[in-house]
């Protein structure tokens, strides 16, 4: 499923800019139908505009509210009205060129027994003091800690080599989990740090973690734009 809001502060209506005659939607929406394990994909929209656009090159789209708070609350209401899937990957409408492995393998996890799953990537540069970059801290069972928008795991001392675990967009669910998501009250850390996956984590739902070996792309600003379109120019 791909949640898609049509507005955005850093970039206005980004989903529509196109990358080599296709719209950022429409190039999220068929690379994931390059996943071997995915039965189908859809779009999930919150405005007309993105509906209609959306309609030119696929009919697997759906109108939702437009005072979700994330793409989370936006997949749930479609599972209230259509519950026949067992296992959901989350893909973000602004990251279009997320390898269809991890997916898979955000699939494979879910088919194994887990019932939540999201995906990092490793950082060595001194970029992770970015607060748009989600560190996170997993255990030895490559669970999540905990995700933070801070640099953690802070080196004190900075005499250890540390390399950070960047959260790549990408979450996989079985259905019950997104039930039991709308329904948690603990939602403290989420509010704080503005990362939903954080009122998994308060109300004690392990998250599994998958390490990818690349990052993606996902576009908030006109530079990222301008990487996307050069990404995709040399693939």
């Amino acid at each position: 499923m791909i949640p898609a809001r049509l507005n955005s502060k850093r970039l206005d209506k980004k989903l529509l800019l196109e990358i080599d005659g296709k719209s950022i939607i429409q190039h999220s929406y068929e690379n994931s139908l390059k996943s071997k394990l995915s039965q189908r994909s859809i779009i999930l929209v919150d405005s007309e505009e993105l509906l209609v656009h959306c309609q030119t090159f696929t009919d697997d789209v759906f109108l939702t509210s437009d005072s979700h708070s994330s793409g989370t609350e936006r997949i749930i209401e479609y599972i209230n009205l259509n519950d026949e899937f067992d296992n959901i990957v989350n893909i973000q409408a602004d990251e279009p060129f997320v390898n269809p492995d991890l997916v898979d393998s955000i699939f494979n996890e879910l088919i194994n027994g887990s019932n939540i799953v999201s995906a990092v990537y490793t950082l060595d540069d001194d970029d992770s003091f970015d607060p748009n970059r989600v560190k996170v801290v997993l255990n030895k069972d490559f669970e999540a800690v905990y995700f933070s928008r801070s640099e953690i795991p802070f080196n004190r001392d900075s005499d250890v080599k540390v390399r950070k675990h960047i959260h790549l967009g990408i979450y996989g669910y079985k259905l019950q989990s997104l039930r039991n998501y709308s329904n948690y009250s603990n939602r403290s850390l989420e509010k704080i740090e503005k990362l939903e996956q954080l009122r998994f984590i308060e109300n004690g739902d392990k998250i599994k973690i998958v390490i990818s070996h690349e990052s993606s792309i996902g576009i908030d600003t006109l530079q990222d734009f301008e990487k996307a379109k050069i990404y995709y120019e040399k693939r």
